[in-house]
């Protein structure tokens, strides 16, 4: 079920306004502003940095001097891409009007037609609590039997903030739950089916964490495997490619709470609800023997 928002775009609006490199590795502002009239993510951002646009003023061209290194023919283009409550946007940001609680994160990286963070986990609880143009989305967590204890885990921290989130185990999961809700899967690689089948399309997904040769393998900004792990707990997201409109969408999305084992799966859950500072701003992170990796 699609929520629509509670106010109006004519009310007091304030958003978090953050600017990164690297998928989140380097930190560059985090700012908030106030309007009290409709405002776009554009006009947000112009009102608390130094922005120089391109196209008609309808692309971001650089922020406060970091400018897009985008040419014909260039094989290494990085460029100003923006997430709202961790969705990557898939309209410009002069046409995304603002809504209360907005958390707008531009990050400067390599991007190519092969790579694409869809979704992001750096500001979790978002995109549960105010989701994508004021629409909020319900949310299930999808566990296999085996973690079930830890899908209630996740689901209490969910309840704190709001969400009331939807125990769905994997044999009770309806297509209309897996294509029209927020996921977030629960369970090991190999034993939590949507996971695999998430991963056996890692690469044509984009995604930076995949599981290849029974091991966890890291993949940095230009897609090169950098890191393979026998033994770690992941936390991914994405958009929600199983919704008819495909995984660019701005709607709802797949989170994956999973690992080798059911112990790094219930160490990257309990990572997530009482350390979720350690993921602020990232794309999408593993755990590896307590200590927390941001990847890309």
């Amino acid at each position: 079920m699609v929520h629509q928002p509670a106010t109006t775009l004519s009310q007091q609006q304030t958003v978090t306004l953050i600017a990164t490199q690297d998928y989140g590795n380097q930190l560059l502002f985090t700012k908030e502003a106030s309007f009290s009239h409709p405002t776009t993510a554009l006009h947000s951002l112009q009102q608390v940095a130094k922005v120089n646009t391109t196209y008609g003023g309808g692309f971001v061209n650089a922020i406060n001097g970091i400018s897009s290194t985008f040419r014909v023919g260039s094989d290494q283009p990085q460029d100003w891409l923006f997430y709202v409550n961790g969705i990557l946007s898939p309209i410009g940001s002069q046409y995304y009007q603002v809504h209360e609680g907005d958390v707008i994160h531009w990050d400067y990286h390599y991007w190519s037609d092969t790579t694409a963070s869809t979704a992001i986990i750096g500001e979790f609880p978002e995109p549960f609590l105010h989701g994508f143009q004021g629409n909020t989305y319900d949310t299930s967590l999808v566990y296999t039997q085996n973690v079930q204890e830890i899908a209630q885990q996740l689901r209490s921290t969910l309840v704190d903030y709001g969400i009331d989130a939807l125990l769905v185990s994997i044999d009770e999961l309806t297509k209309d739950i897996q294509t029209t809700h927020n996921l977030i899967l629960i369970g090991t690689i190999e034993g939590h089916p949507l996971i695999s089948d998430i991963m056996a399309d890692a690469s044509d997904i984009g995604l930076f964490i995949r599981w290849e040769e029974s091991q966890i393998c890291t993949y940095d900004a230009l897609l090169k495997c950098n890191q393979r792990f026998a033994e770690a707990g992941c936390v991914i997201a994405m958009q929600n490619h199983w919704n008819p409109k495909g995984n660019m969408h701005g709607e709802n999305v797949i989170w994956m709470i999973t690992g080798t084992t059911v112990e790094q799966v219930q160490q990257a859950c309990f990572v997530l609800c009482e350390q979720p500072d350690a993921f602020v701003h990232a794309a999408s992170a593993i755990i590896v023997e307590g200590e927390i990796v941001k990847v890309p």
